[in-house]
């Protein structure tokens, strides 16, 4: 053997030595393992011992997991008979792990033994839809207690969708997932709010009560399921119910619906009277002069007045566009051909081209948009079991109503509704499932400014054009049909979930066309906000919630164009920077409308920050995770030459917690080349990083338990 050969022989043996390295990683978590095991098993046996009191402050000092320490000692509490502070032990652990089955449990038994009957049922039917847990319920004596048991059942990405009792064309009653249309949605306990969310019809050119009777017959058909209303717009507004008449003190514009075919709506003021017919179930915006009164012979629906006026303070316009799943790496390397409008309105303010997403996919993703928040830390983490994060977090919307902003979801598609992302908003148009198109969102949106010139505006527009649909539900564009021969378009493996669709010539085909056609609208609307205000008038801010697979043969759920997500600013407040390479995260969000919109998010909510380009300290690194029950934990870690890619060796638990006691790490360099790094100094700096960012939610879990 030659020297040279020997050396490479021995630079291939060091190589192989650091892959299994790199394969067989874990911490150190033996001792907090261990700890956490052993009162799990005495929580079961009901050994509430001196022991437990020794080996729980053990635990204490090892652990970051405070979710597991505020649930063991709400156990002794409770054991002990300290009912009410067991209340508040438990509350304080679910504040950590909204979707705990062990955590539902312990607040359940605790709100019995309290006679806390509306929170027992809530938790009960939690456990009873998630765990399949046969739990004691009552006699529902009361609605409120009804509600309360349909809200547990409700999945909590299905707003405005809600559990009701449906009368069968038999005569019979079946208890169904049906829309809450003419109702008030269900929610986690803020029914003493004055005003609530409605759900109404969405009506712009339809006659009188067609779509309210389009859902009766949904309603009533034997097996419909929630995809049926596919396509149903839903308006969704704070309101109350009125008997009676209300009396307005002030001009405004006032939105109410009737409850009944053929009523109607009384107006009178001091020089007039008359009536005023609407679609069941359809909001009717009225122009009032102050000293009116409004009023109908049945209950009728009166949401918040609207009150004209601007204020030097605001901006006349402030518009959040959520592009969902448009890959901006995708688009940086094909040079930004299929998004012209975008680029050459954003230059004229900054385009993020090293943005980056926190989760793979859009309930989650959007939580951490609304709240600034990584998803352990507010608790959007799953889009199924039902829960709303805590009133101190402070979510954009709410932000922008305080200043006083007339707040509007133009389009939407209800998620953020239930767990409280989006509460904020007085009014959701929203539709569940697929078609957000970009010309439906920027017709509406032009007609609200249109009709609400006189108000400082902020909405939010949500378009899913560039987000690929899975070939298997829903159709190709009608060129990608007409251009891409059939055989391409067949049903092959892996076309079944949108986060994992195939690279291959359909979806790369089909992705880019719809991102031009979306493109395209967008540019009628820049067009018309140039046209209507003037520079200083407006702030626009348009984002992507995550990137899309079909661009790359990386299957990583964060690879660069599946993580890679659109950032752009324009207007008050933004210099002309054009493009910048500085990291950013769909977490710096929430910092950035902070600063250009002028309100402050509570102190320790924010896990964004302000990025350099407009005057913040930025970042030097980005984190993404995946945590999803039943899949492994993901995390990708990213700075400006290196991206680190960690995978669990065990499945994500249902709570949200994680098994890191064995993994996989790797690190790549971020160029063309996306070369395999081995240095073991450079590995032990991201460990360090990824420790820091999972140790909250690490919990060891036996194999069997189903705890």
């Amino acid at each position: 053997m030659t020297g040279t050969e020997s050396i490479l022989s021995c630079e291939a043996e060091g190589k192989k030595e650091s892959m299994q390295e790199q394969e067989n990683l874990g911490w150190d978590t033996g001792e907090e393992d261990a700890l956490g095991l052993w009162l799990r098993e005495a929580v079961r046996e009901g050994a509430y011992t001196e022991e437990y009191c020794t080996k729980l402050e053990a635990y204490d000092k090892v652990t970051k997991n405070r979710a597991a320490v505020f649930y063991f000692t709400a156990r002794l509490a409770f054991a002990l008979g300290e009912m009410e502070e067991a209340h508040r032990l438990a509350h304080e652990a679910y504040r950590r792990r909204k979707i705990s089955h062990k955590i539902w449990q312990i607040l359940f038994e605790i709100a019995d033994a309290l006679g806390l009957d509306e929170e027992a049922i809530f938790f009960k039917a939690l456990c009873q839809k998630n765990m399949e847990l046969d739990v004691p319920l009552p006699i529902f004596q009361e609605a409120r207690w009804q509600d309360a048991f349909f809200c547990g059942m409700l999945d909590v990405q299905l707003a405005p969708f809600r559990f009701d009792f449906v009368e069968r064309a038999d005569g019979s009653r079946n208890l169904d997932l049906v829309s809450a249309h003419g109702q008030f949605l269900l929610n986690e306990g803020h029914e003493a709010e004055r005003r609530r969310y409605y759900c109404g019809i969405y009506n712009a050119e339809d006659l009188f009560h067609v779509r309210a009777r389009r859902l009766d017959l949904l309603k009533r058909s034997d097996g419909s399921v929630v995809d049926d209303y596919c396509g149903m717009v839903f308006d969704v507004m704070k309101a109350r119910r009125a008997e009676g008449s209300v009396e307005v003190a002030e001009e405004c514009i006032l939105p109410v619906a009737v409850t009944q075919e053929e009523q109607r709506i009384d107006v009178a003021d001091v020089r007039t009277e008359g009536s005023i017919l609407s679609g069941r179930g359809e909001f009717r915006f009225l122009r009032l002069e102050g000293g009116t009164k409004v009023s109908s012979a049945e209950p009728f629906i009166v949401a918040a007045p609207i009150l004209p006026g601007h204020s030097p303070k605001r901006k006349k316009l402030v518009l959040n566009l959520l592009l969902d799943g448009l890959s901006w790496q995708a688009m940086r390397a094909r040079d930004f051909r299929s998004v012209p409008n975008l680029m050459r309105f954003f230059s004229d303010g900054v385009i993020f081209n090293n943005n980056y997403c926190v989760a793979e996919y859009t309930f989650v993703s959007l939580g951490t948009i609304e709240t600034g928040m990584m998803p352990h830390r507010s608790q959007v983490v799953w889009d199924k079991p039902m829960f709303a994060i805590d009133k101190d977090i402070k979510t954009l919307s709410e932000q922008m109503k305080d200043l006083g902003y007339y707040c509007v979801n133009v389009m939407g598609d209800g998620r953020g509704i239930y767990d409280g992302v989006t509460r904020g908003f007085d009014r959701l148009i929203v539709n569940p499932y697929l078609a957000q198109p970009a010309y439906d969102g920027v017709a509406r949106t032009i007609a609200h400014l249109e009709a609400f010139d006189e108000c400082d505006n902020y909405v939010f527009l949500h378009v899913g054009d560039a987000h690929s649909t899975p070939a298997t539900i829903a159709p190709l564009a009608l060129k990608t049909q007409t251009h891409i021969p059939w055989q391409h378009t067949r049903v092959m493996p892996g076309d079944d979930v949108s986060v994992r669709l195939p690279y291959n010539d359909v979806y790369g085909y089909d992705n880019p066309h719809r991102i031009e056609m979306m493109d395209r609208e967008l540019g009628r609307l820049f067009d018309y906000i140039e046209e209507h205000y003037a520079p200083d008038e407006y702030i626009v801010c348009a984002y992507s919630d995550h990137g899309s697979s079909v661009y790359s043969e990386d299957a990583w759920y964060f690879s660069e164009t599946q993580g890679g997500a659109a950032l752009m600013l324009r207007g008050a407040g933004v210099q002309h920077r054009g493009t910048v390479e500085e990291l950013s995260s769909c977490l710096d969000i929430y910092p950035i409308m902070e600063k250009l919109a002028g309100f402050s998010a509570p102190a320790g909510q924010l896990d964004g920050v302000l990025p350099r380009a407009l005057g913040g300290e930025g970042r030097s690194y980005c984190i993404s995770n995946s945590i999803y029950p039943e899949q492994t934990y993901k995390l990708s870690i990213r700075t400006q030459e290196y991206e680190f890619r960690m995978e669990t060796e065990r499945p994500t638990h249902h709570d949200g917690t994680v098994d890191l006691s064995r993994f996989t790490a790797h690190i790549y360099t971020r160029d063309a080349l996306h070369r395999e790094v081995f240095d073991a100094a450079l590995m032990e700096e991201f460990l360090q990083l990824a420790r820091e960012h999972t140790a909250s939610f690490h919990e060891k879990w036996e194999e069997d338990c189903g705890c």
